[in-house]
C-alpha cells in the first residue's frame, strides 16, 4: 500500500482513522480499503499515479463519486441532533475516528472532525435525501427518538 501513499503524496491513515492533508481527506474504511475525498482537479492529477500504483500488485483504484454523498453537520447542536437517531456515544468519540453506525434508518460512515461540533456523514447517494430530511426534522426537534 506504500505505492498508494506515494501516489497520493500523503500517508494512508491507520485502521479506524482519517487523515487530513492540505488537499484531501482519506478515511480508512476496511482492511486494505480507503476512501479519498478530494477536489476533482486534484484527483485528475493523482489518477495517473494511482493507476501506476495498481500495476505492481493486487490492487484497484475505483471512482465511487457517483455512488456516495456526504453531509457535514456542524454547530453547537450538531451532536444532540445526531444523537437523536444514533446510539453511538458521540461525546466520547475521538476526533478523526471513522466508524460505521446507523443514523435513524440509514447506514452511515461517520467521522468526528477536529473542529468542535462538526461531523462528516458519508452515505449512499439514494439515501442522502432521506437522511437530510431526517436531520432537518431532528434539528427542528420534531424527529422521533430511535
Amino acid at each position: 500500500m506504500r505505492a498508494f501513499a506515494d501516489a497520493l503524496q500523503a500517508p494512508l491513515p491507520d485502521p479506524g482513522k482519517a487523515r487530513q492533508s492540505p488537499v484531501n481527506l482519506t478515511l480508512w474504511m476496511a482492511p486494505d480499503q480507503w476512501l479519498l475525498l478530494t477536489p476533482s482537479h486534484i484527483m485528475e492529477q493523482a489518477s495517473p499515479r494511482l493507476r501506476t500504483a495498481t500495476l505492481n500488485g493486487h490492487a484497484a483504484a475505483v471512482d465511487v463519486s457517483d455512488a456516495l454523498s456526504y453531509i457535514v453537520l456542524s454547530g453547537t447542536g450538531a451532536e444532540e441532533v445526531l444523537s437523536a437517531g444514533c446510539s453511538v456515544d458521540l461525546a466520547s468519540l475521538a476526533c478523526d475516528r471513522v466508524i460505521r453506525a446507523p443514523v435513524e434508518l440509514a447506514d452511515v460512515t461517520l467521522l468526528k472532525i477536529k473542529a468542535r461540533h462538526r461531523f462528516l456523514l458519508i452515505i449512499e447517494r439514494p439515501i442522502a435525501p432521506y437522511l437530510w430530511s431526517w436531520l432537518v426534522d431532528a434539528a427542528l426537534g420534531i424527529a422521533p427518538r430511535s
